[in-house]
């Protein structure tokens, strides 16, 4: 009876972590025609910080009414520095965030260095880190 429980609620999670995955698929990459949509309708903010040297693009209601969509750039170094995407599944208070972080190779090649996303209403957080790069080669 518990393995029944059990590989019931593994079905449960791996089902709704594939509706988040299609959820998230309409943020990242972020598609131009919603970005296009929202600076049309006035739902775009620059918010530039000259100390650090970052522009945060923010964009309201970008997929789904409520949810919101943040990319970071790095003016200096003329890269994505962060995407945060805050939205929710079904229902508002289903909450469902994603930050993904990233960083430069020493040849200046810009990957995904973390993510997290926390899926509030299931109580999960999962997080990547992707590391240890190194050149193909021997070099």
């Amino acid at each position: 009876m518990k393995q029944k429980i059990v590989a019931k609620k593994k079905e449960e999670i791996k089902d709704y972590m594939g509706q988040v995955k299609g959820l998230l698929a309409m943020y990242v990459p972020p598609d131009p025609q919603h970005m296009q949509q929202a600076f049309q309708l006035g739902k775009v903010s620059l918010n530039p910080n000259p100390s650090s040297g970052v522009t945060q693009i923010v964009f309201k209601d970008y997929a789904q009414t409520g949810d919101q969509m943040t990319i970071s750039f790095d003016t200096v170094a003329k890269k994505v520095s962060s995407v945060n995407v805050n939205t929710y599944m079904d229902e508002p208070k289903d909450v469902v965030t994603l930050a993904v972080q990233f960083a430069s190779l020493p040849d200046s090649t810009n990957y995904v260095q973390q993510t997290v996303l926390d899926a509030t209403a299931k109580k999960l957080v999962v997080t990547t880190t992707n590391s240890d790069y190194r050149s193909l080669g021997g070099q």
